[in-house]
């Protein structure tokens, strides 16, 4: 492959050139954007990343939300070599103004090709403007050796900014104050970027019962208002309150279970908050009916069902019974049989089913 005479002078940059390629581009997901260019198929890669050089590798970006919260570069580096990640505003040449991010010291595993991610929590940008996401070995040049690669892709996989590249030895103040080497005309690194606006929480209630869910700061009233948008890394509490009747049973989904609960919004995330309705206590009484008298055989009923029954004879001892009731025996004359029911709440008939009736002459 013949390289143009400027790649030909890129300072200590080799190009290692795989046939192979495949594009990616940005997808979007709720709340967020990601850019993504990562493709397990492309093997090509620029070096040497490291020490001594080259020292810092980066991605220009244009911010298409107002935060940035994490970003990725897959990268083939020894684990002798001290990474961090670094976030700067970006003039057009060069880094500018302070650090809007930096990551603590990280290393690879250093065996195989690997993708390093920042997280980033919330970086503020502004939509539309150009910022530098970079990989640096130049802070922690002293205790670091070793050189690695950094995977790319061809310049189309991403439109909204290019490769650059800097050797800037252990001199960080050259990130601002010189000219990056620019790779944007041929390619891009494999890089994720994960980009929000803010985070969408939506709520759902369930059950047989009613209530409201509210949110701290009140943005989510359900109610009437049940979805809403947060910064990214915000806590957000969720309050269940139960309507007259009805039980909070608890909540589900993003973690959620007791209320309140404590919502973080590293994503889009969604909460169903179950609510039912109180059992109504039982305190009306059964009412008791005879129904048929057959001979010495008594029917009667219930108007509750699973009630139970007493019956008794004259002044005889009342004792448990199911219908049909058979008479022992009764002696001639007038008697009277009595039966009243219980419901399977407790609840006694307290006006009893009468039958009177005569034995004999």
């Amino acid at each position: 492959m013949q390289l143009s005479r400027a790649m030909r002078n890129f300072h200590k940059v080799m190009l290692v050139l795989v046939v192979a390629f495949c594009v990616a581009g940005p997808a979007t997901a709720s709340a967020a954007t990601v850019i993504d260019t990562r493709n397990d198929a492309e093997t090509e890669v620029i070096a040497p990343f490291g020490v001594p050089d080259t020292t810092n590798y980066g991605q220009v970006v244009t911010a298409p939300e107002t935060t940035l919260n994490s970003f990725t570069f897959r990268v083939l580096v020894p684990s002798t070599v001290v990474i961090r990640g670094e976030v700067y505003a970006w003039d057009g040449t060069k880094a500018t103004g302070p650090a809007l991010y930096e990551s603590a010291a990280r290393t690879t595993s250093g065996a195989t090709a690997q993708d390093i991610t920042f997280d980033t929590g919330a970086v503020p940008l502004t939509p539309g403007s150009k910022y530098l996401l970079f990989l640096t070995a130049a802070k922690d040049f002293e205790v670091s050796s070793g050189l690695g690669s950094v995977r790319r892709v061809p310049a189309t996989a991403y439109a909204g900014g290019g490769a650059v590249y800097l050797n800037s030895g252990t001199n960080e103040s050259q990130w601002t104050t010189t000219a990056w080497s620019d790779l944007s005309g041929f390619f891009d690194f494999q890089f994720r970027a994960r980009f929000s606006s803010g985070e969408a929480l939506s709520v759902t209630k369930s059950g047989t019962g009613t209530g409201t869910v509210t949110s701290s700061g009140g943005a989510i009233n359900c109610g009437t208002v049940c979805a809403a948008s947060f910064g990214f890394g915000t806590s957000v509490a969720l309050q269940a309150n139960p309507a007259p009747g009805s039980t909070f049973l608890g909540f589900s989904g993003s973690g959620c279970s007791s209320s309140p609960c404590l919502v973080t919004m590293n994503d889009p995330k969604s909460v169903d908050a179950v609510f039912v309705k109180n059992a109504v206590p039982d305190v009306q009484a059964p009412e008791t009916k005879i129904t048929k008298r057959r001979g010495m055989k008594i029917s009667f009923t219930s108007s509750e069902p699973n009630s139970t029954f007493v019956c008794k004879l004259d002044r005889r001892k009342a004792r448990p019974c199911t219908s049909p009731y058979t008479l022992k025996k009764p002696s001639e004359g007038r008697h009277t049989f009595t039966v009243f029911a219980t419901d399977a709440a407790g609840n006694r008939d307290t006006t009893p089913a009468k039958l009177r009736f005569r034995i004999g002459k």
